[in-house]
């Protein structure tokens, strides 16, 4: 199972590191000297993991022996030692996320729906019947993406229970996702190989990033959003500009789109964009700045059907 490949996971700081597997530890992350090993017992994987805020525990997801599910065990980040006891959560693997603040841990499983947990004691605080194989949590903790394994993308409101299905799919499994810092967007990697760029408010793919020749089993955006990171089963590490502006191609938002009609026109000159919109508007954008600059209606009601210069 993919999601029983070991995990690393650094310290909030960055000073620290754990590395799970059947001997899993917390390592020096610049002289990556064993400071602590993790006790889990014989024949066990630690394959998920999350730090507290404070970097001082750490929150694990282990696999028993064949058929025998998993626990989540806290342990103390800086010596290793288990704290409490272990919590029995699921028949299978699941996915292990925690809150920013570190009071609540989330873990969903497919056929066994969503868990909110309390933090330090793992006392179930409230059950959600959508699950998903591969999950991950909003920076501002009230929203959980979920990935089916048809490729799907749902957008489940913790404090509601309420789903959003949002429009579009990857042609395969999700195999795995993340939320950008400002948690406008979120990513997911699918079975074919392809990256989608998701609009969380809108529940839309947006780009389609391709350029692995092989599964993608890492993703990391930077802090300010602009960088995405990828790793593959390819050997491949590549960078991805979310930004748009340090392509040679520049992506812009042009408004609400109708395939049926052409609505966009470039002038002979190069310079300008002509947009037509469904409330029956044209706006015109700057093609260098990508700013618009005028904006006016041309059909009183109705959308604008077509669009194009004409020769002087």
């Amino acid at each position: 199972d993919a999601l029983l490949r070991p995990d690393v996971r650094f310290t909030p700081d960055g000073s620290r590191v754990a590395v799970g597997g059947g001997e899993p530890v917390v390592l020096d992350a610049r002289t990556h000297r064993v400071l602590a090993p993790l006790r889990i017992g014989r024949n066990r994987i630690m394959y998920a993991m999350r730090f507290a805020p404070d970097g001082r525990t750490l929150y694990a997801a282990i696999a028993l022996p064949p058929a025998g599910g998993t626990v989540i065990q806290r342990f103390d980040a800086r010596t290793g030692r288990p704290l409490g006891k272990e919590r029995h959560v699921s028949r299978d693997v699941v996915t292990l996320m925690l809150t920013r603040d570190g009071r609540r841990l989330v873990t969903t499983r497919l056929d066994e729906g969503t868990v909110i947990s309390d933090a330090r004691t793992l006392r179930p605080l409230r059950r959600l019947p959508v699950g998903a194989e591969q999950a991950a949590l909003s920076p501002d903790d009230r929203t959980m993406l979920v990935g089916g394994r048809d490729g799907s993308v749902r957008f489940l409101e913790l404090d509601t229970g309420s789903v959003r299905r949002a429009s579009g799919r990857h042609a395969g499994a999700v195999v795995r996702a993340t939320f950008s810092a400002d948690g406008r967007t979120a990513i997911t990697a699918g079975e074919d190989d392809r990256l989608i760029v998701w609009d969380v408010e809108q529940a839309a793919a947006g780009e389609t990033l391709e350029g692995h020749a092989g599964q993608i089993t890492g993703l990391a955006i930077s802090r300010d959003s602009s960088t995405l990171y990828t790793t593959g089963l390819d050997g491949k590490l590549l960078l991805w500009d979310l930004a748009g502006a340090r392509r040679l191609g520049r992506p812009f938002r042009a408004g609400q789109d109708n395939p049926e009609f052409p609505r966009h026109a470039l002038s002979p000159d190069g310079q300008t964009l002509a947009i037509g919109r469904p409330d029956g508007t044209v706006v015109l954008i700057d093609s260098e700045t990508l700013r618009p600059f005028s904006e006016f209606r041309v059909v009183p009601k109705g959308p604008v059907r077509g669009i194009g210069y004409a020769p002087r």
